[in-house]
């Protein structure tokens, strides 16, 4: 564990640039058939690590909510990326950049994720309470 942590932390002294960028957006509001009043909601976030490291790290996450609420059901699917430049290129094991991309990555880019959230569904015309802060695996 004290090794993962020291690789770590050499990792992040080595990033000079953090950018987040959006890539894709959808949003799909469909009647449901039959009449369902139950509201069920899926959060899935997921992250795709690179397996070559470079000057420059980028980061995926995905993230998909299907929600039906009455007769309707609500999918949203957001993509952002995030992109990490290194004052220096360095050799860095797979497991220590899942931990980042785990842990600080994600403290990164789930605000943006929140946002966009929120924003689609208020613009849309429904209320529904935000998105969960966002929970760290130790």
């Amino acid at each position: 564990m004290k090794d993962i942590k020291s690789e770590l932390r050499a990792f992040l002294e080595n990033v000079e640039v953090k950018s987040v960028s959006l890539k894709e957006v959808s949003f799909k509001v469909s009647e449901l058939l039959e009449a369902n009043e139950n509201t069920e909601m899926e959060v899935k976030l997921k992250n795709k690590i690179p397996t070559e490291i470079q000057n420059e790290i980028s980061i995926l996450y995905n993230f998909r909510e299907n929600a039906r609420l009455r007769r309707e059901s609500i999918n949203i699917s957001i993509s952002y990326e995030l992109v990490l430049r290194l004052k220096k290129p360095m050799d860095v094991k797979r497991s220590v950049l899942k931990a980042y991309a785990e842990n600080s990555g994600l403290l990164l880019v789930y605000p943006y994720i929140r946002h966009q959230v929120d924003m689609l569904i208020r613009e849309a015309g429904y209320i529904l309470p935000p998105l969960p802060h966002v929970l760290l695996k130790l």
